[in-house]
C-alpha cells in the first residue's frame, strides 16, 4: 500500500469517529401541553348559588371553578356554548367561537377564571360567559383531556334543577308513540323539535329537545325502550333534555305498556 493510500484511510478513518459526534440521534420530544397550576376557589354549585333567575351579575372577584367539559359542539346540538361539570353541579359556559371542540371536547378538564364574566340565565338555564376568541386564555386555563365522567343514573320522578347542566342517565324509558321512529329535528327547514320521553314505571315525561342544525336532526328517534342520556337542561318551568350523540342512546328493548309489539321498527328505516 502507497503513501497517498494510507493517508486516504487515515483521513476516512478521522471522519468515521468524528461523525456519530457531530449528529444527534435523539429526537425531540413534541413540547409537552401547559399545564395548568390553578386552584379552584369556588365549586360550580358556589358560583350558581351567586346567581337570581332573571338577573345578571358581572363578577368582581378572583373566582376560580373547575370542571370537566360534559358537552360540546361537535354534533350541533350545541351553538357556541359548551357544559362542565365538577362533583357538585354542573354550568353553560358561552362564547363568542363556534367549533369549540377542537379545544374543548367532551372529557376536558378546565379552570375557568370569573372575574370579568357575567352570570347570566335564559329561562331558568343558568350561563356564565360570553368569552371571546381574542381573551379565550384570560378566561380558561385548560388540563389534561379523556377523563371520563359517567353519567348519574337516577328517574325522572328525582329530576332536580341542582342536576341541570350535567350528564344524566335514565333507566327503562322510551319515545310515547307519536315521537318514536321520528327525526329528532327538522333539518331542511333547520328548526328544533321537541319529543316526548316516557318512563316505563311511572306517569312522568320530559322533553328532549335537538336543534335542526345538529348532524342527527333528520335521523330517527329509537323505537324501543332502554336507555337514555343526556344533559338534563331546562326552560322555564320545564326540564328537557339534549343528546349528545343518538350512539349513547341504547334502546332497542320491546316497547312497554301501551305501543308494544306494534311493528314500529320500521319507522326506523329512512325513506
Amino acid at each position: 500500500m502507497n503513501i497517498s493510500h494510507k493517508i486516504l484511510l487515515s483521513v476516512l478513518a478521522v471522519f468515521a469517529l468524528a461523525f456519530p459526534s457531530c449528529v444527534d440521534l435523539q429526537f425531540d420530544e413534541p413540547p409537552a401541553a401547559d399545564v395548568c397550576t390553578l386552584d379552584a376557589t369556588h365549586t360550580i354549585a358556589d358560583l350558581k348559588a351567586m346567581h337570581t333567575l332573571g338577573q345578571t351579575e358581572l363578577i368582581s372577584e378572583d373566582i376560580v371553578i373547575r370542571g370537566v367539559v360534559v358537552a360540546d359542539d361537535r354534533t350541533g346540538n350545541w351553538y357556541r356554548s359548551i357544559e362542565i361539570q365538577d362533583e357538585t353541579a354542573g354550568i353553560q359556559l358561552r362564547f363568542g367561537i363556534t367549533d369549540l371542540y377542537n379545544n374543548f371536547p367532551i372529557g376536558r378538564e378546565i379552570w375557568v377564571r370569573c372575574n370579568g364574566l357575567e352570570l347570566s340565565d335564559y329561562n331558568g338555564l343558568i350561563q356564565l360567559g360570553t368569552i371571546e376568541e381574542a381573551v379565550l386564555d384570560d378566561f380558561i386555563c385548560r388540563g389534561d383531556g379523556g377523563k371520563d365522567i359517567q353519567p348519574a343514573v337516577v328517574s325522572m320522578a328525582d329530576l332536580t334543577t341542582d342536576m341541570v347542566s350535567t350528564l344524566i342517565q335514565l333507566d327503562e324509558v322510551q319515545f310515547e308513540l307519536a315521537d318514536a321512529g321520528q327525526p329528532f329535528a327538522d333539518p331542511v327547514n333547520l328548526q328544533a323539535i321537541n319529543r316526548v320521553l316516557e318512563d316505563c314505571n311511572s306517569q312522568h315525561t320530559v322533553l328532549v329537545r335537538t336543534s335542526g342544525y345538529s348532524d342527527f336532526a333528520g335521523q330517527k328517534t329509537p323505537v324501543g325502550s332502554g336507555t337514555f342520556i343526556g344533559i338534563l337542561s331546562v326552560y322555564g318551568d320545564e326540564f328537557q333534555f339534549l343528546v349528545r350523540d343518538p350512539e349513547e342512546l341504547a334502546m332497542d328493548n320491546e316497547r312497554c305498556g301501551p305501543g308494544s309489539g306494534t311493528g314500529l321498527t320500521s319507522l326506523q328505516e329512512d325513506f
